[in-house]
């Protein structure tokens, strides 16, 4: 189908590789609660009959809207970050989505979202990857339980998964509070599910931190690209304890 193509199947592969472990952790939970990972708009934002009738949007989890086929998009109320532009979008309008060259539609981060991707991988080859990473729009108040499993068999039903509880406290318009939890066994009957490791913390705003505090320590962090900065919490460090991070503006 040619090269452009090519390089487009590539990139959502890759895409979809990387955020793995936020699309199981969503299934662990539909499995847990009911609740699909893809979402129609009327199920989250059922207040409103604004969107009973939209049929180009939906939300992959908790975090991500997704639009496609016709790009002339209602965005709900909030703020959103463009995963592939990294620009940021007011929330509550209609706009009408250039889809960036190489991509097939639209991908919006909510602000008010903290999950946890990899580095993209040709085949899932173990149960823990060796580096894992925290993604964050700071917002109100929110949280991401990271679940894994042998990913073989069904002893997840009888609990056999780890759990991993992220959890992102807004202080002030200023100040945030990222806290990783320690690893547990949701069943405590089965062995742990591999070695703990660490995170890179990436950080999508549209200002820079004033200082980034590591369990009391202030620690260097990188301007990267789409917005961002990032700094890294060591495995040693998850090993041993639950962490704090205060993000300060």
């Amino acid at each position: 189908m040619g090269e452009e193509t090519e390089e487009q199947f590539m990139f959502y592969d890759k895409l979809r590789s990387s955020l793995f472990p936020y699309l199981y952790s969503m299934a662990y939970t539909a499995y847990k609660n009911g609740i699909p990972v893809a979402r129609p708009l009327p199920l989250i934002y059922e207040e409103t009959d604004r969107y009973d009738g939209v049929k180009n949007a939906y939300m992959l989890g908790d975090s991500f809207l997704v639009g496609v086929f016709d790009m002339n998009l209602d965005l709900p109320s909030g703020k959103w970050y463009d995963y592939f532009t990294g620009e940021f979008y007011e929330g509550d309008q209609k706009i009408e989505y250039n889809i960036p060259s190489g991509k097939g539609g639209a991908l919006f981060l909510k602000e008010g979202s903290v999950f946890v991707t990899q580095k993209p991988k040709k085949y899932l080859d173990k149960k823990v990857p060796s580096n894992y990473k925290i993604e964050v729009f700071p917002g109100d108040d929110c949280e991401f339980t990271l679940c894994e499993d042998d990913g073989i068999t069904m002893q997840y039903e009888d609990g056999n998964v780890a759990i991993t509880k992220i959890t992102l406290n807004k202080v002030s318009a200023d100040e945030y509070i990222l806290t990783v939890g320690k690893r547990f066994m949701e069943n405590d009957s089965y062995e742990d599910i591999g070695e703990k490791t660490g995170f890179d913390v990436v950080i999508y705003n549209n200002r820079l931190p004033r200082e980034i505090i590591l369990e009391g320590e202030k620690v260097e962090f990188l301007q990267g690209e789409r917005s961002s900065v990032s700094f890294r919490i060591p495995k040693e460090l998850h090993e041993e304890k639950e962490v704090k991070c205060q993000v300060c503006y």
